[in-house]
């Protein structure tokens, strides 16, 4: 893996409690109806799959007790965490990203891209 996984580790560790949140949108109040979440844990996301609405938000909480990323695309393509990337998400972490655009959205773990990958946001 790669050689800074200390200073990774460390940084997500600060974020993680700093209280301030990590995320695609600016943090505030949410409906739980306009939220769709996904967890992490036993390398799995679950759903695999989310479908929502243009406009709506997937959170993403790492229930795990691993380091874990929620980036877009596909391990090794030249787009991978072109639409979103969380970057390193410690145990009890969370990501949030509002999708605007219909389409189908692929996204993985950078940490575990065997098996944790393929997952997918379908927005209509």
């Amino acid at each position: 893996m790669r050689s800074w996984w200390g200073l990774i580790g460390a940084l997500a560790i600060l974020v993680s409690t700093s209280g301030q949140g990590c995320g695609g949108r600016a943090p505030g109040p949410q409906a739980d109806d306009e939220v769709a979440t996904v967890r992490m844990a036993g390398q799995v996301f679950s759903p695999a799959s989310v479908t929502i609405q243009a406009g709506q938000t997937v959170r993403w909480v790492n229930d795990d007790f691993e380091l874990h990323t929620v980036t877009s695309g596909r391990p090794g393509e030249p787009d991978e965490g072109a639409r979103f990337d969380s970057g390193v998400l410690a145990p009890g972490a969370r990501f949030e990203h509002v999708f605007n655009e219909p389409g189908t959205y692929l996204y993985f773990c950078d940490f575990h891209a065997e098996t944790m990958r393929d997952a997918t946001v379908v927005v209509e």
